[in-house]
C-alpha cells in the first residue's frame, strides 16, 4: 500500500504549544495544520488508519518551503503527530525516514509517500 498526500507547510515544533493562564494548550497554528491533515486525508479517501497497529511504514517527505525560515528537523514531529489515527494508529510505526528540504517554491508545501515496510 501506498500513499501520496500534498499538505500545507506544517507549523515549527516551536509554534505547537502554548502557555496562558497557567495551562498550557495547543496553539491555533497546530490546530489549524491539523485540521488541514484531516480534510486532505478525506480528499484521498482516508477515513481510518490504513496501516494497522503491528505495521512498520517508511514515510517520503518534501518539505517546498516559502521562504527560507524554520528548521526541517522541527517539521517531522508535527508532521508524524498529525497523521496518528488518520494513516497509521501511531507514528512509532514509522521505521524509516526519507527527508528533505527545497527553498523557494510557491506555494509551499509538504509532499508525503507513506509506505508499508
Amino acid at each position: 500500500m501506498k500513499i501520496d498526500l500534498t499538505l500545507p507547510e506544517p507549523p515549527s515544533a516551536n509554534r505547537i504549544w502554548r502557555n496562558g493562564r497557567g495551562r498550557t494548550y495547543t496553539s491555533q497554528a497546530a490546530r489549524d495544520f491539523k485540521a488541514a491533515v484531516y480534510a486532505a486525508c478525506m480528499m484521498a479517501g482516508i477515513t481510518k488508519p490504513v496501516f494497522s497497529a503491528h505495521s512498520q511504514v517508511k514515510l517520503t517527505m518534501t518539505w517546498y518551503r516559502q521562504r527560507k525560515a524554520g528548521d526541517l528537523s522541527n517539521r517531522i514531529k508535527v508532521v508524524e503527530d498529525a497523521l496518528n489515527g488518520l494513516v497509521w494508529v501511531d507514528d512509532k510505526q514509522v521505521a524509516e525516514l526519507h527527508v528533505r528540504r527545497v527553498d523557494g517554491e510557491r506555494p509551499g508545501r509538504l509532499q508525503l509517500t507513506i509506505e508499508a515496510l
